[in-house]
């Protein structure tokens, strides 16, 4: 059974180096990563540009950080299989 207890700043910084190491793994060997990081650096500055309250810039910026958390899934799982 996993521990209840709080995490503390050594586990938070542990995962923290994890998923860095997973972010320079997708750069390295996933091309589609890199295209997506580099349309990320451009349509993510226009959504907010373009978005008129904060719940349409919400949207339109955290659609682009879901393409990239699915795209390191998907790196995941073919690593795995």
């Amino acid at each position: 059974m996993p521990s209840t207890e709080p995490r503390g700043p050594k586990q938070i910084y542990k995962a923290f180096i994890w998923s860095l190491k997973g972010m320079r793994a997708g750069w390295q060997y996933e091309a589609s990563f890199r295209l997506e990081v580099y349309l990320t650096v451009i349509l993510f500055p226009l959504g907010l540009w373009l978005g008129h309250g904060a719940v349409e810039k919400a949207i339109l910026c955290g659609s682009i950080l879901l393409v990239l958390s699915c795209e390191l899934l998907n790196s995941a799982v073919e690593a795995v299989v």
